[in-house]
């Protein structure tokens, strides 16, 4: 569901398969803007997309309640992150283009 500009998909809708789902901001036929998705596994990523890409502020829960909270940029997670387990222990640390590079 959602709105259409010539063939693309465009403002804000929602995509069902059989085991994912996208509901949020598209543009020109890609994820673009907020929304939230669902991957085969039951992980949940909510916030910032760009052409498709997890890019911006965003939280990550895996489908075993660990939740991590930063900024993903071009899909990977790029500075300060705060990764809490379901135990509800947490760590915060640094990272770059998806690599750690301190820990606070």
């Amino acid at each position: 569901t959602g709105g259409m500009r010539g063939d693309k998909k465009n403002g804000v809708g929602t995509m069902t398969t059989s085991n994912t789902k996208y509901s949020g901001q598209w543009l020109d036929d890609v994820w673009h803007g907020n929304g939230t998705y669902t991957n085969p596994h039951g992980d949940v990523y909510e916030g910032a997309w760009q052409h498709g890409q997890m890019h911006g502020r965003g939280k990550l829960t895996s489908h075993d309640g660990v939740v991590t909270q930063s900024t993903w940029r071009y899909g990977h997670l790029h500075g300060v992150a705060t990764i809490t387990k379901a135990d509800g222990s947490s760590a915060t640390s640094n990272w770059a283009n998806g690599n750690i590079a301190a820990f606070f």
